[in-house]
């Protein structure tokens, strides 16, 4: 009977430790997501011309607004809002769109910005080789200031076969950083993918596989930049361009 009793005992001192713990683990409380609140999307422009048109009106915006010095120091670009998200966090994110047209003049000459506003001068549907390149990206609102994500890019290439050059190969470039005076900076990202005879018309992605948001702070403490172009753009007659086609964050 003795030894029933402390086999009893020894029974409960064992599995009450486990029972205990299978408790706790089920009264714990599940870790806590973000639910979306709200999401609403925005049409964004695909159309060439009017693209160019959207364009010509935000460079025009820019020379009233920062003067003409700093209007045409930029690329012939388009940015477009495309949708905002809100979660139960108080969290928001804002989806943009930014685009660059490219072009070149008759002696294959880059089109400057100031020259592409002009309806007469810019007019890409008549140009041999013009490129539309976009970068999409994610402005998230915090309480210190903005974080920046680039989700992918496109490039399309519209050869319309009037000249002997054609675009042979080009290479999309992704680049993102900021600069932490606290922590350090994060890493950069900096990533390429080259496309070799491409097909006019045809639009090619490069989607960003890097889920790092880059921090920029009213306060000065961030500063954050993302950027995305053609690091290199080839064509039929030996000619190569460098860093061209590029859009900037801005918000």
């Amino acid at each position: 009977m003795v030894s029933s009793l402390l086999l009893a005992l020894l029974m409960v001192l064992c599995f009450a430790p486990l029972a205990s713990a299978s408790a706790d683990m089920a009264a714990a409380p599940p870790e806590s997501t973000a639910q979306i609140v709200s999401k609403i999307t925005y049409p964004v422009v695909s159309d060439t011309e009017q693209l160019i048109a959207l364009a010509r009106q935000q460079y025009y915006d820019d020379v009233r607004t920062q003067g003409k010095a700093a209007a045409d120091a930029k690329e012939f670009t388009a940015t477009e809002l495309a949708g905002v998200t809100t979660y139960a966090d108080g969290t928001v994110e804002m989806d943009y769109v930014s685009s660059t047209i490219f072009a070149f003049d008759e002696d294959f000459n880059p089109i400057p910005r100031a020259a592409a506003a002009n309806p007469v001068v810019g007019n890409f549907s008549s140009r041999d080789i013009h490129i539309v390149h976009r970068m999409y990206w994610t402005r998230r609102v915090l309480g210190t200031g903005y974080e920046y994500r680039v989700t992918k890019v496109t490039t399309t290439v519209n050869d319309v076969g009037t000249d002997p050059a054609y675009v042979t190969q080009f290479t999309q470039v992704i680049n993102c950083f900021d600069a932490d005076v606290l922590t350090g900076d994060k890493p950069e990202l900096l990533v390429y993918k080259t496309v070799t005879n491409p097909t006019s018309g045809t639009t090619y992605t490069f989607n960003n596989t890097s889920s790092t948001y880059y921090m920029e702070s009213s306060g000065a403490i961030y500063n954050a930049d993302c950027q995305s172009g053609l690091s290199q753009l080839k064509l039929s007659n030996g000619d190569v361009f460098r860093n061209v086609a590029f859009v900037y964050l801005d918000p």
